[in-house]
């Protein structure tokens, strides 16, 4: 290897990664920055090239212009990080693969940016896998004790059972200092509920210009996320968020917010959830507008300058945040069992947080909700998504901050989110 290793929390998607290799040329990690997606790569391949490495970066730079290929030769799988730096590779490890048959197994690449579409000369179909890593779920950071499997539910596990160990507090102080590796290694340190206010500047001053060429006004977008992260968890029109953000000064313009929303997502740092459509009984007309969502809920909490005990004072702004810190661990547990996540929501105002649904047609309905007083309500729209759905769900959860995992008389599980995993 190139650097050394760093010290390493295993993660889910590392299986992932090792299947998806057994059966393309190159598998591509995605994700923001900072979750780790290097890491993952490194325990798995057997040589290594760092394009960001700044000793080297320009030479690495330079070859990829001129011979590509050379920064391909090493031990397989050999990974490529930060590979969107010089998308040229891309073309090269796809000749490479046709050359030599297609032999799985031979190249990771990484990146925390989508490169621009025109960067690369072909697509790669059949040679190139892809997968997404988030920031660590509360389980792979080691603060859930896994009781109540998702994967198990789907399976018919009903008798399900636990006791969550986080209480609302240490909930949100996990929310507040999100998911990154890097604070989850030092989470007794309160600096760790700092990580995700260095992050976002990283964001406005660097990042978000890098991704494409594009200047953009870092105090402008920092003034757009800001008016994001008071989105979380609604689907607020964009026309609504670009008023939001005129409050103190003239608006963004509307070719200005779609810009910047673009960048963010390039960066994978937004990640909206999408409107789920299933086969009803009734006429209903669902309602097809994302729920707004950063990937992970520290970077709403740091835009908003809200810390723990600001949330703790604030429920419904917590209530919020939840929902997302929810939307996340949900995504990860899904990906790890082939699983998708959307929402519902109709014309008649019912609707569930969170679709957890397969291929196959088999799905789940989530809600998530800050405490137990809102839990009958929550499991009375449950019940009646059930009664207008074409096909009945494996199961219904209600998703609370703490307590007990147990299933209601109605057949509805309400879980501490500490208490699940895949």
């Amino acid at each position: 290897m190139e650097e050394k290793k760093r010290k390493y929390i295993p993660r889910f998607q590392e299986q992932g990664v090792r299947s998806l290799l057994q059966m393309f040329p190159a598998v591509i990690i995605e994700g923001a920055k900072g979750t780790g997606k290097s890491t993952i790569g490194e325990e798995i391949a057997r040589s290594a090239i760092y394009l960001q490495n700044p000793d080297e970066s320009r030479k690495y730079l330079e070859i990829a212009e001129l011979r590509p290929s050379l920064l391909l030769e090493g031990d397989k799988p050999r990974l490529i990080d930060e590979w969107q730096m010089a998308p040229v590779l891309k073309d090269a490890i796809r000749y490479a693969a046709d050359r030599n048959g297609g032999t799985a197994g031979q190249f990771i690449l990484t990146g925390s940016a989508t490169p621009r579409d025109n960067s690369t000369m072909h697509t790669g179909t059949g040679r190139f896998a892809r997968l997404v890593i988030r920031p660590m779920s509360l389980s792979e950071s080691g603060e859930s004790t896994n009781q109540v499997s998702l994967g198990g539910l789907f399976n018919g596990d009903t008798g399900i059972s636990g006791i969550s160990e986080l209480g609302l507090e240490d909930v949100t102080r996990a929310l507040v200092r999100g998911g990154w590796p890097l604070a989850v290694l030092n989470k007794e340190n309160d600096i760790s509920l700092r990580y995700a206010e260095n992050y976002i500047r990283e964001i406005v001053e660097q990042d978000a210009s890098r991704v494409d060429g594009v200047e953009r006004n870092p105090a402008k977008l920092y003034l757009f996320m800001r008016a994001l992260a008071r989105a979380t968890a609604t689907s607020t029109s964009m026309q609504r968020i670009i008023a939001d953000t005129a409050a103190n000064q003239p608006s963004i313009s509307e070719d200005s917010a779609y810009s910047y929303h673009n960048a963010l997502q390039r960066l994978f740092i937004v990640e909206n959830l999408p409107a789920w459509s299933m086969k009803l009984r009734s006429r209903t007309t669902i309602r097809t507008s994302d729920v707004r969502h950063f990937v992970d809920p520290s970077i709403a909490a740091a835009l908003l300058g809200a810390g723990a005990g600001d949330l703790l004072m604030d429920p419904e702004t917590l209530g919020f945040l939840f929902e997302s810190l929810a939307i996340r661990d949900l995504r990860i547990y899904s990906d790890c069992i082939g699983a998708h996540v959307s929402h519902y929501r109709d014309s008649n105002g019912l609707e569930s947080d969170a679709i957890i649904h397969f291929a196959d047609g088999r799905w789940a309905a989530v809600e998530v909700k800050l405490g137990m007083r809102w839990t009958d309500e929550a499991a009375e729209n449950l019940l009646k998504l059930k009664s207008i759905a074409v096909r009945e769900p494996e199961f219904m959860m209600i998703i609370v901050p703490d307590g007990y995992a147990y299933r209601r008389d109605d057949g509805v599980f309400v879980v501490p989110i500490g208490c699940l995993c895949p």
